[in-house]
């Protein structure tokens, strides 16, 4: 019997760790703010493919860096970060600004340099997306 590889499996162990220690995962990214809970993830619906974000925070204001509640959309990126899956981080963002009503920071967690990946999608003139980079080497991966 040949066995199939699961592309997903890393997300799903990214999830559950966001998922079961989010105040510990957020902390430890080193994110922004105060870990207040995760939210619905799935808030972006295509009809032709599956889409989730991989975790979807609302984080509370920390009195220093954040003065007010934000969220925060961190994706894990086994992969090099290429046009079409940053215009879909660009979709996570619009729904999840419009369903929750705050303003959303996408992360992506890789072990791929910042400078080979896409690094700004522009929806229009004014809707820019840059997210931030959380970079880890093949060593703390």
């Amino acid at each position: 019997m040949k066995s199939e590889i699961n592309n997903n499996a890393m997300d799903k162990g990214f999830r559950f760790l966001g998922d079961q220690w989010g105040s510990a995962f957020h902390r430890n990214l080193e994110l922004p703010g105060i870990f207040n809970k995760q939210l619905q993830n799935d808030v972006a619906k295509d009809a032709e493919k599956e889409i989730r974000m991989d975790i979807l925070e609302l984080v509370d204001p920390d009195g220093e860096i954040l003065k007010h509640p934000i969220l925060i959309n961190i994706e894990h990126q086994s992969t090099i970060l290429l046009p079409d899956k940053i215009e879909t981080l660009d979709i996570y963002k619009n729904y999840s600004k419009c369903r929750y009503n705050y303003p959303l920071l996408t992360v992506i967690v890789t072990p791929f340099p910042k400078e080979k990946q896409e690094i700004r999608y522009e929806s229009t003139k004014s809707d820019i997306l840059e997210p931030v980079f959380i970079v880890f080497d093949d060593k703390e991966i």
